[in-house]
């Protein structure tokens, strides 16, 4: 089992479909604590955006838009790009090429997820891009099994020098995630929808990935 280098970081993913101008409050809340290191905005109207980046950001959270098409007009710290079905090696490539040549103006971040093969993330992962996530829904919101995500979060831990994002489908499956070798954790459904609210599940996640840094120190 390969042990990870330095602390696992939270990555949090914004909830689906937030309700119209509630997007910047919900982020709020989550961030008061601190301990995320990066939030990928996914959707929101221009100026729910605008108020959620500079609130991520200002909470000492990377921003990231999920819609490179919108990055552009939006200080943010960079992209998640999503390997679809359709996107053949050479749509891949394009993708994260036009992406770098962006984000590199600024120094931003470019990440690659959607990828459901050894073949896909290994084409990712030599295109010159800051991560590669694995086990988030794909756009029909079909989860790949725990078992499948350890897999391949150990198989890329192994060999690969890029930071891998494993997604977390429940707080439970932090722990084993993070024993695999995953650089980063990413949360969404299991943090927006816990009924003692996103920050009392951040901070449990926190407090694992604490208990497992002082293990393994």
């Amino acid at each position: 089992m390969s042990e990870p280098s330095e602390p696992t970081g939270l990555y949090l993913l914004t909830p689906r479909q937030p309700a119209a101008g509630t997007l910047n409050s919900l982020l709020a809340a989550a961030l008061a604590g601190g301990g995320i290191a990066c939030v990928c905005v996914d959707g929101g109207e221009s100026q729910d955006l605008q108020q959620a980046i500079a609130t991520c950001q200002a909470a000492g959270a990377a921003a990231l838009l999920r819609d490179p098409a919108r990055a552009g007009g939006q200080e943010v710290d960079g992209v998640h790009l999503d390997h679809s079905d359709e996107d053949d090696d050479q749509a891949l490539f394009d993708h994260v090429r036009q992406a770098r040549v962006a984000q590199d103006r600024a120094g931003g971040i470019v990440g690659v997820g959607g990828l459901r093969t050894r073949h896909q993330a290994m084409n990712a992962g030599e295109l010159d891009v800051d991560y590669v996530m694995f086990g988030e829904p794909d756009a029909a919101d079909t989860l790949p099994s725990a078992d499948a995500v350890l897999e391949r979060v150990r198989w890329w831990a192994e060999i690969f020098t890029v930071p891998c994002v494993a997604y977390a489908r429940s707080l439970e499956d932090v722990g084993p995630l993070v024993e695999a070798g995953a650089d980063f954790i990413a949360l969404r459904e299991a943090v927006w929808s816990d009924q003692r609210g996103s920050r009392a599940a951040i901070d449990e996640v926190l407090a694992m990935m604490t208990a497992r840094a002082a293990e393994v120190s």
